[in-house]
C-alpha cells in the first residue's frame, strides 16, 4: 500500500485543529496562548535534537502523537487568532457613532446598490476615537457622486447590525456565509450617511491589478458586440463575475461545467502551457532555463494578482511555482504532496478559506484528478490514440465529479446527469477561448473579436441544449450534515477498497452506504406522511404553508415569480418535497404551480 504524503497528514491535523476552534471558539480562545504554542515547539524541537542522546526511540508513538497535538493547537490558534470577533480592539466593542473604514475589495454595483467591503480603521464615539479592526460588509445606495474604488476611505455613520440567522426555515444562512468570511456586521446607507475622506490607501499593487484589470474589460466591451459573450469573456479569462445572468450561472450549472466559469488550475494551467511553449528556445542553456523558469512563475503569479487572488487561483499558482521550481532543479515531485503543502499554507495564512466552497470543489476536483483518474484510466487499455484520448478525456471527468459529487449535492441540491456530455464537448472550446482571448486583449484585432465571439455563443447554444434535454439534471437533493460524512466514508472506503482489492474494505463501504440508504428511506417516508404549518416571516409580504405529504397550499400575497418566493419560502418546499403547490392569493390566473 502506498505511503500518503507528509504534508497530507500535517493538512488533516491543521483542519482538524481549525474545525475544533470553529465548534468551541469561546471556550478555547482565553487559554490558547502563542506563548505557549511557541514553549511547546521550542521542547518539541529539543526532544529532537536529542532524539538519539534521550533514546526517544523507544517512544516513537508518543513523539509522534506529541508532533500531531501540536500542528492541531497550531491549527486551532491559527483560527483563534484570525477570528475578529474574538479580537479586543474589534470596532462593535466600542459602540461607536461613526467609523472609518477602507474598502479592501473592488465594489460590485448591482440594481442601484454598491456592495463591497471595508476594512475598519478606527472608531469615533463620544469625543474619542480609538484605533480598532474588524470587516464590515457595506451596500449603500448609488448616487451620481465619484464611482467608488478599491481603497477609497470613508467615514460612515456606525449604522451597522449584526448579522442574524435566518428568519425562515432553509432560507439561505448569510450569517454563516459572511461568518465562513470572518465577517458578522453589515450596513445599508444612504448618501448622507457616509463622506468620502481618501482615495488609493489600499495595496499599490493590488489597486494596480485590479485597475488594470477594468482597462482589459473596457477591452472587450469595445471589441464584442453581444452582452452575454462580453460578460462569458470577462469571466473567463479575467475572473470578473459582477455581470453574469442567472440564466447563465444556471445553464453552466445544470450542465455541470460551471468550473469553466470560475478561474482555476485550468486556466493556469493553460497559461502555463503558452508560456512554456513559447520560451522553448531559452533551455539551451542552463543560467536561461532557470531565468525562463523565474519569468514563468513571475507571469503566472501576476495573472493570479490579476484576477483577485481567489483561493483557487492561489492554489495553481502555488502548486505550478513548485512543480516549476522542482523541474529546473531537477527534482521529482509529488503531486499529492505539492496540493498538500498548497493548501496548507493557504490555510495558515488565512483559515477562513477553508470555509469557502469554491476553494472546498477546487482542492477536490484536482485530488480527484491526481488520484481517481490514473486508477479510472487503467480500466481500459488501448492500442488506437484516439480511443486512449478520448478514454483520458471520460476519465478525467469521472475523477473530478466523483471527488466533489457529495459537496455539490450538499451545497447545490442538484446533481447534473448529462456533465460527462457537456464536458466533453467543452474542453475544447474553453481551451481556445482562452488562448483567443488573451491574444485579443494583445492584439485587439476586430476580426479575432468576431471570431472569439462567435465561438462563445456557439458553446452557450449547445450547453443551453444540453441543459434543456429532458432529464437533465436530478434537483431537489437535500442532505443533511450526517448524510454528507456517510456519501463521503462510503465512497472514500470503496475506492480504496477498489484499488486495493481488500474485501473487509469494499464491505465496511457497503455497510456505511446501507446506513445512508436508510437515512434517506427514512427521511423519505416522514416526508411521504407528513402534516404541518408553516408560518413565514417576510419584511413586506405574508406566507403560510400548509403542508401535506407532497403538496402545499400556499396562502401569500407573495408573486411566485419574486425574490421573496425563490429565496424565503421556496427552499423549505424543496426541502419538504413538495411537488405540487396551490396557491390561494389575489392572483386570478395563477391557480397551480408545478415545480420538481
Amino acid at each position: 500500500m502506498k505511503r500518503w504524503p507528509v504534508f497530507a497528514y500535517l493538512l488533516l491535523l491543521l483542519t482538524s485543529g481549525l474545525l475544533l476552534a470553529a465548534a468551541f471558539p469561546v471556550r478555547l480562545f482565553p487559554w490558547l496562548s502563542g506563548w505557549w504554542l511557541l514553549l511547546g515547539y521550542s521542547l518539541f524541537l529539543f526532544l529532537n535534537l536529542r532524539y538519539t542522546a534521550l533514546k526517544l526511540y523507544h517512544f516513537k508513538g508518543l513523539v509522534l502523537l506529541t508532533g500531531s497535538l501540536l500542528v492541531i493547537v497550531l491549527g486551532a490558534y491559527r483560527y483563534l487568532q484570525c477570528k475578529q470577533d474574538l479580537q479586543s480592539d474589534y470596532f462593535p466593542n466600542y459602540k461607536p457613532d461613526c467609523i472609518k473604514v477602507c474598502i479592501n475589495t473592488e465594489p460590485q454595483i448591482k440594481n442601484g446598490v454598491t456592495i463591497f467591503k471595508a476594512r475598519v480603521l478606527e472608531a469615533f464615539g463620544k469625543g474619542h476615537h480609538y484605533p480598532c479592526s474588524g470587516t464590515l460588509l457595506v451596500a449603500l445606495k448609488s448616487n451620481s457622486s465619484p464611482a467608488l474604488q478599491y481603497g477609497d476611505e470613508l467615514l460612515i455613520r456606525a449604522k451597522y447590525k449584526i448579522v442574524g440567522s435566518p428568519a425562515n426555515p432553509f432560507e439561505f444562512d448569510s450569517k454563516a456565509w459572511l461568518g465562513g468570511q470572518n465577517i458578522y456586521t453589515r450596513c445599508f446607507l444612504q448618501p448622507r450617511d457616509w463622506i468620502l475622506k481618501k482615495r488609493h490607501q489600499g495595496n499599490p499593487l493590488v489597486e494596480f491589478a485590479l485597475n488594470l484589470r477594468q482597462q482589459q474589460i473596457q477591452v472587450y466591451r469595445k471589441l464584442l458586440k453581444n452582452e452575454e459573450a462580453f460578460t462569458i469573456a470577462s469571466t473567463l479569462i479575467l475572473g470578473y463575475r459582477s455581470e453574469l445572468s442567472k440564466e447563465t450561472l444556471d445553464t453552466y450549472s445544470r450542465t455541470g461545467t460551471i468550473h469553466v466559469l470560475s478561474v482555476s488550475g485550468m486556466h493556469v494551467g493553460l497559461i502555463y502551457l503558452v508560456l512554456h511553449w513559447m520560451l522553448k528556445f531559452m533551455d539551451r542553456r542552463k543560467i536561461l532555463k532557470l531565468f525562463k523558469s523565474l519569468l514563468i512563475v513571475g507571469l503566472i503569479w501576476f495573472y493570479a494578482l490579476l484576477t483577485g487572488f481567489s483561493p483557487c487561483v492561489l492554489r495553481s499558482a502555488i502548486m505550478i511555482s513548485l512543480f516549476i521550481l522542482s523541474k529546473t532543479l531537477q527534482r521529482q515531485s509529488n503531486g499529492l504532496n505539492v496540493l498538500a503543502f498548497s493548501a496548507f499554507c493557504l490555510l495558515f495564512y488565512d483559515p477562513f478559506i477553508f470555509f469557502d466552497i469554491g476553494f472546498q470543489l477546487s482542492f477536490l476536483s484536482v485530488f480527484g484528478l491526481m488520484y481517481l483518474q490514473p486508477l479510472i484510466q487503467a480500466w481500459l487499455k488501448s492500442r488506437h490514440l484516439l480511443l486512449r484520448k478520448g478514454w483520458a478525456l471520460i476519465a478525467m471527468s469521472l475523477a473530478a465529479q466523483t471527488a466533489t459529487f457529495p459537496l455539490s449535492i450538499y451545497y447545490f441540491h442538484q446533481f447534473p446527469l448529462y456533465f460527462m456530455l457537456s464536458n466533453l464537448f467543452i474542453m475544447l472550446p474553453a481551451s481556445l477561448l482562452m488562448y483567443l482571448g488573451i491574444v485579443l486583449l494583445l492584439l485587439r484585432m476586430p476580426f479575432l473579436a468576431t471570431i472569439f465571439e462567435w465561438l462563445i455563443c456557439s458553446s452557450n447554444l449547445v450547453l443551453k441544449w444540453i441543459a434543456e434535454l429532458p432529464f437533465s439534471s436530478l434537483s431537489g437533493l437535500w442532505i443533511t450534515k450526517t448524510e454528507l460524512f456517510l456519501l463521503c466514508c462510503g465512497l472514500t472506503l470503496m475506492v480504496l477498497g477498489l484499488e486495493h482489492y481488500q474485501k473487509k474494505t469494499l464491505f465496511a463501504a457497503l455497510t456505511v452506504l446501507i446506513f445512508l440508504e436508510i437515512s434517506v428511506a427514512t427521511a423519505k417516508i416522514d416526508h411521504y406522511c407528513q402534516k404541518k404549518l408553516v408560518l413565514f416571516k417576510l419584511s413586506k409580504n405574508y406566507a403560510a404553508a400548509y403542508i401535506k405529504s407532497d403538496k402545499a397550499t400556499l396562502f401569500t400575497d407573495v408573486d411566485p415569480k419574486g425574490i421573496a418566493f425563490t429565496y424565503s419560502i421556496k427552499p423549505c418546499l424543496d426541502q419538504n418535497q413538495v411537488t405540487e403547490i396551490h396557491f390561494k392569493f389575489h392572483y386570478p390566473d395563477v391557480k397551480k404551480i408545478k415545480h420538481l
